[in-house]
């Protein structure tokens, strides 16, 4: 077994400057845990009235609305918002375990034509309709991903409402099911 003395040189070297680059009472910061996410649906329901966009809807009971700053609001759940609040409150921690969520958002359409990519209507309830948009993520278009969002006609104009999903785009295999939500959330929907 032969040994390289130039890299061996060479690691000590790099070793000792790492070592020698760090203060001697250098402290290692707390670690805060906030939270990792979710809770499950809340089996009670409430109605959030949201002025601005003409309607009033019905999340569950554990959910709770966030205004942002482009006018839109985003429906998150407690386990969410707490993390939320934790990460954004405790100034010179390392936060873990916030990551990437599932929201719902409710903002304002900009588009006049109230039909436009309108797949479904919501059965008994006026002016909602389930609209997509169709994106191939193939070449050959064989496979697609689609966007699926409420459409609804207010006195204040048009507000759409979607549900962003960061671990499981709309796809065929899911597109069914996805569709449903809307509908369910869609019946809860009234105009102002």
């Amino acid at each position: 077994m032969s040994i390289n003395i130039n890299k061996l040189i060479i690691n000590s070297v790099i070793a000792t400057s790492i070592f020698i680059s760090l203060p001697v009472n250098a402290e290692v910061p707390n670690m805060t845990d906030c939270g990792t996410g979710g809770e499950d649906d809340s089996k009670l329901v409430r109605t959030i009235s949201l002025q601005n966009f003409g309607i009033s809807i019905q999340f569950p009971a554990n959910y709770r609305a966030i205004a942002l700053t482009d006018g839109s609001v985003k429906i998150i759940d407690n386990g969410i918002y707490k993390s939320i609040v934790c990460s954004n409150t405790i100034p010179g921690y390392i936060v873990h375990n916030y990551g990437e969520y599932d929201f719902w958002l409710i903002r304002k359409y900009s588009d006049e034509f109230l039909y436009s990519n309108v797949y479904d209507k919501v059965a008994g309830v006026e002016n909602v309709f389930v609209v997509m948009k169709k994106n191939p993520i193939d070449s050959n278009y064989t496979s697609f991903e689609y966007e699926l969002k409420l459409r609804i006609k207010t006195k204040t104009g048009f507000t759409e409402v979607e549900k962003i999903m960061y671990d499981l785009p709309v796809n065929d295999e899911n597109f069914s099911e996805r569709i449903k939500e809307l509908i369910d959330l869609g019946k809860s929907i009234k105009a102002l």
